[in-house]
């Protein structure tokens, strides 16, 4: 993996079992649920729903994992802590500012990774 790539596609390749149009389809899946809920998550978050931005936060955790975007589901757990117990609040929004960054560059990696 390169060093500046937030995408490592081992877990997609052992899923897929080596199948390309399997590995494209879940990205399809991947590329077209993420608008959406990164969308859910930000308004959540500007709303102050902390159990919304949880769900939401956790849905997108387990398809970064996927997606070998360990940044992302990092912080993805890091903030459903943090909305869940109701903590740190006032990180809540450095943190998805990060969270979307990254799930973003996961976008254009995925994109040209289909292309």
């Amino acid at each position: 993996m390169e060093s500046n790539k937030v995408t490592d596609l081992t877990t997609l390749n052992q899923l897929s079992g080596g199948d390309s149009a399997r590995k494209e389809k879940y990205i399809h899946l991947f590329l077209t649920m993420l608008p959406g809920q990164l969308e859910s998550a930000q308004k959540a978050s500007s709303d102050q729903d902390w159990p919304r931005l949880k769900n939401a936060v956790h849905t997108l955790k387990s398809q970064l994992g996927y997606m070998g975007v360990k940044k992302g589901q990092d912080l993805a757990q890091q903030i459903e802590k943090m909305a869940d117990e109701q903590i740190q609040l006032e990180d809540i929004p450095t943190c998805m500012n990060n969270f979307v960054a990254i799930c973003h560059q996961a976008e254009i990696e995925l994109k040209a990774e289909i292309s």
